[in-house]
């Protein structure tokens, strides 16, 4: 697969073994040098990484690639639009860059709330605060679906800083021990989990509706050869994803689905316009879910 954003190109082998990733990867890039070359591009070894993912045997060296005139070495982790990769497929490296991060910018909206106007408050907090937040939220937040299942480590994290955010626009101190839920149903946010939750729901009904990733549609809503009409289709619920280890859980497909036919049915009719589909979806989220 070879993908590309503005100037990013990247592509993706999936094959059986090293050997064969290897050879096609080189291939790839071959084709990309001759493709710019012909448009009077120029690539920049610095800014090109490498880096697998799988099952390897302990002690195995670290791999390269010639590309061009330039030696890629594999890497354990790499940045692609802003989102730092690790080979493990684990996000705490990313999670801690969007901290320190945020701690910045919670710095600067502390120290300039009490020269703002009230009425343009909710429109800084969101441009220089939330906006971050948002950012490929549903990739490394496992949705919590009630109070009683698991807080994953890296929600808490990410909530507790938005906490900060949420003390610093009502300027109360933590010792005042304000209810958080109360305070963001005032204030018309939503904590880390629900956005997480209202931005995979958005996402799936984009996917359904404009087969923006089609691959990805063809999974959730394969039903096989049979015709018997069943309730699962009628009320456009996805496929059931089987999931054998905890990433596929934590991906994306298996929480689209679970959550998608977790939601009231009406909500589940492609029919209804984005704008009603985003109001009462997130009433039911901030009324439902923690």
């Amino acid at each position: 697969m070879i993908e590309g954003f503005a100037d990013d190109i990247s592509a993706t082998v999936v094959e059986n073994t090293l050997i064969l990733v290897l050879q096609t990867l080189q291939k790839d890039a071959t084709n990309v040098l001759k493709f710019m070359a012909s448009n009077r591009l120029i690539a920049n070894d610095k800014k090109t990484t490498f880096i697998l993912f799988g099952n390897r045997s302990s002690g195995t060296p670290n791999l390269s690639l010639i590309i061009g005139n330039s030696k890629i070495e594999e890497q354990s982790s790499i940045k692609l639009l802003g989102l730092n990769i690790s080979n493990d497929l684990k996000w705490n490296i990313y999670v801690n860059h969007m901290l320190t991060t945020l701690h910045h910018r919670i710095y600067l909206f502390n120290h300039i709330r009490d020269i703002l106007p009230n009425h343009i408050i909710p429109t800084v907090s969101n441009a220089l605060v939330m906006s971050h937040f948002r950012y490929v939220l549903p990739i490394f937040v496992h949705p919590r679906l009630s109070e009683h299942d698991p807080l994953p480590t890296n929600t808490n994290r990410l909530q507790i800083a938005q906490n900060q955010m949420t003390r610093s626009w009502l300027q109360v101190k933590r010792s005042d021990k304000v209810n958080m839920r109360k305070a963001r149903s005032e204030l018309g946010l939503m904590s880390v989990n629900q956005l997480a939750v209202f931005t995979i729901l958005t996402e799936t009904r984009k996917i359904l509706i404009n087969d923006t990733i089609p691959w990805m549609k063809a999974i959730m809503t394969e039903r096989g050869s049979s015709s018997i009409t069943t309730r699962s289709n009628t009320s456009n619920k996805l496929r059931s994803q089987q999931s054998q280890t905890q990433k596929h859980v934590d991906g994306f497909i298996h929480q689209a689905a679970t959550l998608w036919n977790s939601i009231p049915s009406d909500c589940r009719d492609l029919s209804c316009s984005d704008s009603l589909f985003k109001r009462t979806i997130k009433n039911w989220i901030t009324t439902n879910l923690p």
